[in-house]
């Protein structure tokens, strides 16, 4: 079994503050040693990531529909920019579709994840 002995961070952003509330929650339930860092819009996101460039998150959670700033356009200019293309990226949605899910992994995307699939988990 492998066990988590360095703290790692999860980076979320999301703008609906009920998958915030429930992301946090398991994330808490299912391994509290994890560090959860959440933003709430796309702008915020890049924002954080620009400032934080010499201690990035293990992963980051990026909504697609989130105002400001969507998770396409996130994804896309965190590929582009030489001191974040390395980080994994799960983009997630309440309205992911195939067509959508195909176009996100040739932007870049590590994983796709429905909504509903997630919370189906907690």
């Amino acid at each position: 079994m492998n066990v988590l002995t360095e703290v790692k961070t999860i980076l979320l952003a999301d703008d609906d503050s009920d998958d915030r509330f429930f992301f946090e929650k398991a994330v808490k339930d299912i391994a509290p040693i994890l560090k959860l860092e959440m933003v709430i819009d796309g702008e915020k996101l890049m924002q954080y990531l620009l400032a934080n460039t010499g201690h990035l998150p293990d992963v980051v959670f990026i909504d697609l529909n989130m105002p400001r700033k969507n998770g396409m356009e996130c994804l896309q200019e965190i590929k582009s920019n030489e001191k974040l293309k390395h980080l994994p990226l799960v983009m997630w949605s309440t309205s992911l579709r195939d067509e959508t899910a195909h176009e996100l992994y040739d932007l870049g995307a590590h994983y796709c994840m429905h909504k509903c699939d997630y919370l189906k988990l907690t």
